[in-house]
């Protein structure tokens, strides 16, 4: 493979979400194999959470100056996660470097961002952005009440959306998000479906760990972790376990922060629901709270766009329960590495059901966290390394599909 030289756009310069954790490894992987990477970032990020950890060899750029340097820097092809200001991005694809762009939320394809109904029940939304979601926004109260509110968001991912079709390659880590693109007219020539790194070849290399032995007759954990806001759907896992039979009810731990943590405190104490809340963890203390875990818990009433903690925590033969949405269906295997409850619409009874029928049989448990150890190994850096490395190649000798 001719090593290239890779200028990267992404928005933040800490760890604020699953996009942020994937860089960290995808530079790095990358700058490994010998490419020349630089990365520009927007805006530092939230101060509560982590800078980016990233190979001394992957340049970062940041600040007023940022975009001269990495004008200057002489990228052979643009590669951009989720840049927030419209006039960046723009002068980004005024450089005229070939260009692709990796989708992994709905920034540009929903006014809300998060593609779902709040009301009457909370539910995903298939609708391709249009005039006819401003009729539903304040009816199925996607987001806030402010009209100005709705009508900026709106043009804001209808701007987005068009940026997006500038791009020479579109790449996304599901099938469900192709599919949705396709719908809000994204060329399908131009989109590229490659399998997600998630783990480090290193944790592949050497044979899975060693599943970790769980006491018979204890009480089980279910973990689950992310940004505590609404459609994270933390508050329905927590009603979840409380439908249980109180016997029957396992410990809940909650990883995370967000604005709805204390309601969720004060909720799972009126439900009966021991419950741990550990605020944001990283690293070795969180892979620590996954393997003592019986089961993840992905309780997103949105549809998700992959989830990648399923994944990690399958790494540790940890299988999972969630709603059918999204792209989780791609990683979480019925039956084999966990269980998917019903999704549209997402109850608390058909995920406490789901948990239930995990954790009833204990050999069932055992084999689904065999099988959710095999699945995860299915989303290492290595693969992704290889798919990116192809479409960035191919996009660096020229090779590139009518415009939209």
């Amino acid at each position: 493979m001719t090593t290239l030289r890779v200028g990267v756009a992404a928005r933040w310069g800490r760890v604020v979400g699953g996009v942020e954790a994937h860089l960290e490894l995808a530079l790095t992987g990358l700058a490994a194999r010998g490419h020349a990477v630089a990365l520009l970032v927007e805006g530092d990020g939230p101060v509560d959470r982590r800078p980016l950890r990233l190979s001394p060899a992957v340049h970062v750029l940041r600040g007023a100056s940022a975009l001269a340097a990495f004008a200057a820097w002489g990228p052979q092809v643009l590669y951009v996660h989720g840049v927030e200001d419209l006039a960046l991005e723009r002068s980004l694809l005024e450089l005229g470097r070939p260009s692709a762009a990796f989708v992994h939320d709905y920034a540009r394809t929903c006014v809300s961002g998060v593609k779902a109904f709040a009301w009457p029940t909370p539910r995903p939304c298939g609708r391709p952005l249009g005039p006819v979601c401003l009729g539903l926004y304040p009816v199925r109260r996607c987001g806030g009440r402010s009209p100005a509110t709705m009508l900026v968001s709106f043009m804001g991912a209808r701007a987005r959306l068009a940026l997006l079709r500038r791009y020479a390659r579109v790449l996304t880590h599901s099938g469900h998000m192709a599919e949705e693109l396709a719908r809000c007219g994204v060329l399908p020539a131009r989109v590229r479906v490659v399998p997600f790194g998630v783990l480090e070849d290193a944790t592949v290399a050497g044979g899975p760990p060693a599943l970790v032995a769980r006491p018979a007759g204890g009480t089980a954990t279910v973990v689950a972790a992310g940004r505590m806001v609404r459609h994270k759907g933390f508050s329905t896992l927590v009603e979840a376990i409380a439908c249980l039979a109180p016997d029957r009810r396992p410990a809940l731990v909650l990883v995370g922060d967000g604005p709805e943590r204390a309601r969720l405190e004060l909720l799972a104490r009126a439900r009966g629901v021991r419950s741990t809340f550990t605020g944001w963890l990283d690293g070795g203390a969180l892979e620590g709270v996954l393997r003592g875990a019986d089961l993840l818990a992905l309780p997103s009433l949105w549809p998700e766009p992959f989830g990648m903690v399923g994944p990690e925590a399958g790494r540790w033969g940890v299988p999972a329960v969630a709603f059918d949405v999204g792209g989780v269906a791609e990683w979480l295997v019925d039956g084999r590495s966990g269980r998917l409850a019903p999704g549209d619409p997402p109850t608390a009874a058909g995920l406490g059901a789901a948990i239930a029928w995990c954790l009833a049989d204990s050999a069932r448990l055992a084999k689904l966290r065999q099988g959710a150890r095999a699945e995860a190994a299915r989303f290492t850096l290595g693969r992704h390394l290889d798919a990116l490395e192809a479409e960035l190649g191919q996009l660096a000798g020229g090779r590139r599909d009518a415009p939209s």
